[in-house]
């Protein structure tokens, strides 16, 4: 019976995630799967199975059934015979709405995220799975998923350098050559980020007094030319 009532969540997370089925159709679907078995399962525990997926449900991210990632096999009695986890589903659904880039010579995932590429994309794909898949995950199921994405999304290493004279600030992408800041784009791969916004119109009173006081006007400039060249990777 213990078993049986194991098969009626997974049959319940099947009529409800798989099928797209609303709670009480599936429960009447569940009712009529449960007649065929002798002794039957109590009705109660038919709706604790319901009510247990669309829990599960409420907690995983929107639009997310975890049993859509398994190809699922039932016989003519209605019963799940197979599940079967496909790795390529899962890593489409994650790659609509996130980023990753991996290095192609050091095999690195880079996970997109505040406008830049960290180096815990390897980390975040794991974090994902677990959220999508629920009580369904598994580290096979996992690594899998890592696999899949880490060998679609490599890039070559001068993908990894941007344009020289671009710097990624907090409110977007400084071309330093044209003063223009474009919002940031998941396009142009950044391993860095500036803590700083850039403001034209921003004053410095208290480091322009300073220079004034250490150097002359001239010096000051080539002062503050060869800081601004410290930012020009090259």
């Amino acid at each position: 019976k213990g078993e049986r009532h194991h098969t009626a969540v997974q049959m319940a997370a099947s009529l409800i995630g798989w099928q797209n089925l609303p709670p009480d159709a599936a429960f009447e679907s569940l009712k009529a799967w449960n007649a065929k078995h002798d002794p039957p399962l109590e009705e109660w525990e038919l709706k604790r199975a319901i009510e247990y997926v669309v829990k599960k449900q409420g907690e995983a991210p929107k639009g997310t059934n975890p049993t859509r990632f398994f190809d699922i096999k039932t016989n003519e009695d209605g019963d799940i015979t197979k599940m079967t986890f496909v790795p390529r589903k899962l890593a489409e659904e994650i790659l609509k709405d996130y980023h990753f880039a991996t290095h192609r010579e050091s095999w690195v995932i880079y996970g997109y995220k505040d406008g830049f590429y960290r180096a815990d994309g390897r980390a975040m794909i794991r974090e994902l799975c677990r959220e999508y898949l629920g009580d369904l995950a598994k580290d096979h199921h996992i690594n899998e998923v890592v696999s899949h994405i880490q060998d679609t999304t490599f890039r070559f290493p001068e993908a990894f350098e941007p344009a020289p004279e671009l710097l990624c600030v907090e409110n977007g992408i400084l071309n330093t050559t044209t003063k223009e800041l474009t919002p940031h784009t998941p396009n142009i791969i950044f391993l860095q980020k500036l803590p700083i916004k850039y403001d034209p119109n921003a004053k410095c009173p208290e480091i322009a007094k300073r220079l004034s006081e250490w150097t002359n006007e001239k010096e000051a400039l080539r002062l503050i030319q060869f800081a601004g060249c410290c930012l020009y990777r090259n």
